[in-house]
């Protein structure tokens, strides 16, 4: 699957569970960066509006992978900027609620990532 396709995809099937269920900075810069690019009133961003509303239809979501990946080729700076936001906000979309999902991204000696502990010692 290509990347618009798995954007498109991933938007469709948890990005408005995401943003309703308080999706934090990750998955609202995702969809902002979308919306920015698409605009409003047009088509690409009625496509983008029908996946987060929950509207998940195969043609919907083909229709949102053919607009991403078309804006994708015509502006490099956007699909950078996608690129950029993709690993954080699709860690937040693979969590479900109530789970951890530890994230570690830097150079650091001793990092310890970790839910739930009880009695620890060091």
């Amino acid at each position: 699957m290509d990347f618009a396709a798995e954007l498109a995809v991933t938007l469709a099937t948890k990005g408005a569970e995401a943003l309703v269920a308080g999706g934090t900075s990750a998955v609202r810069a995702l969809v902002d960066a979308i919306r920015r690019r698409f605009g409003r009133g047009t088509r690409e961003s009625a496509a983008l509006t029908a996946c987060l509303e929950g509207r998940d239809a195969p043609q919907v979501r083909a229709e949102l992978a053919a607009a991403l990946a078309e804006a994708m080729v015509r502006e490099p700076a956007f699909a950078d900027e996608l690129r950029r936001l993709w690993p954080a906000a699709s860690v937040e979309l693979a969590a479900d609620h109530g789970s951890v999902v530890n994230q570690f991204d830097g150079q650091a000696r001793t990092v310890i990532q970790a839910r739930d502990i009880t009695n620890i010692t060091f």
